[in-house]
């Protein structure tokens, strides 16, 4: 996987293979984060998501959980999954409450065989956090391993 994000001005972080893109006043309107991160999988999970035995209803499980842990303060929409040749995975919108403060969520899990990846957008308005995952996304190359 190759990228060309973030945009000019943003700060880029590596540490233990996440990688944290961060944008701040005034740069952009309000803090901006997008994170790439492994996603802890394993088995047959591209197999199964693309055969519809990993539906968006397992995912909306996991997401309750979360919820639960969280008290409450974060709330997801169901998942959409996403096939394509080179990749499956889900497409994950969620708002968080912190502090009194929502922070909107837009992700993509990206899942190539046993193992993957996943794009987290964070801001405060949900648009915004949906143009930068789009933006990632439009901006990265994803082919799968020969």
């Amino acid at each position: 996987m190759e990228s060309t994000f973030p945009p000019e001005g943003w700060q880029t972080s590596v540490k233990d293979g996440r990688t944290q893109y961060l944008c701040n006043p005034p740069q952009c309107q309000s803090t901006e984060l997008v994170l790439v991160d492994d996603l802890p999988i394993a088995g047959l999970s591209e197999k199964l998501i693309r055969s519809g035995a990993v539906k968006s209803d397992t995912i909306a499980k996991l997401d309750r959980y979360v919820a639960k842990a969280r008290k409450g303060t974060y709330q997801a929409e169901p998942a959409i999954p996403v096939i394509s040749e080179d990749y499956s995975g889900f497409r994950h919108k969620a708002t968080l409450n912190e502090d009194g403060n929502v922070v909107f969520l837009e992700g993509q899990s990206i899942v190539q065989g046993s193992g993957g990846i996943i794009v987290l957008s964070f801001a405060h308005d949900q648009t915004i956090a949906e143009q930068n995952l789009n933006t990632y996304l439009s901006n990265t190359t994803i082919k799968r391993p020969q």
